[in-house]
């Protein structure tokens, strides 16, 4: 996939239209981000496919046609990484953490409305646990380890891509 990726950085359609590939492609990352740390659910395991991952999208950069439309790539790119760690980072994590009690108010909204007492209170217990996972999802270390993990994905790459393009 990551070859196919650089090969096509190098094509006349990339060449053409650059800017969009460059925001599609951080999406793109943004998006394989959210699935593996659903899916994988360790920071630590999906780490060295994400620093791949961002080695690969500097290093599409590279097919820019001169050096000024590297740089303005480049300059989409950072930009692009200050709107994912101040904005849309904090939103899916803000999403994902709270789909839970939206899934719990669903149900309960579009389920049956008179319920005996065993009912409710197996509903009180339901909502009272999720409540209380999303208390520890977001107080205490977890948002700071994810955001360490994110910093230091990014600049874990920043430092091995010259040893790549030594290496190309």
């Amino acid at each position: 996939m990551i070859l196919c990726l650089l090969e096509f950085s190098y094509s006349d359609s990339y060449k053409n239209d650059i800017y969009r590939y460059v925001v599609m492609f951080k999406f793109g990352q943004i998006a394989f981000d959210v699935i593996l740390s659903h899916v994988i659910r360790d920071k630590l395991l999906i780490a060295p496919l994400l620093v791949l991952i961002q080695m690969s999208e500097i290093l599409v950069t590279i097919g820019a046609r001169d050096f000024v439309e590297f740089t303005l790539s480049f300059l989409v790119k950072i930009s692009l990484i200050v709107v994912q760690r101040l904005f849309i980072y904090p939103f899916i994590h803000t999403i994902l953490t709270l789909l839970p009690r939206w899934n719990l108010l669903a149900r309960h909204s579009f389920g049956r409305k008179a319920l005996t007492r065993k009912e409710k209170k197996q509903r009180e217990a339901r909502w009272k646990k999720v409540n209380e996972n999303i208390e520890l999802q977001t107080e205490g270390v977890e948002p700071l380890v994810d955001s360490i993990t994110i910093y230091s994905v990014e600049k874990t790459g920043g430092i091995l891509l010259p040893f790549m393009c030594l290496f190309l």
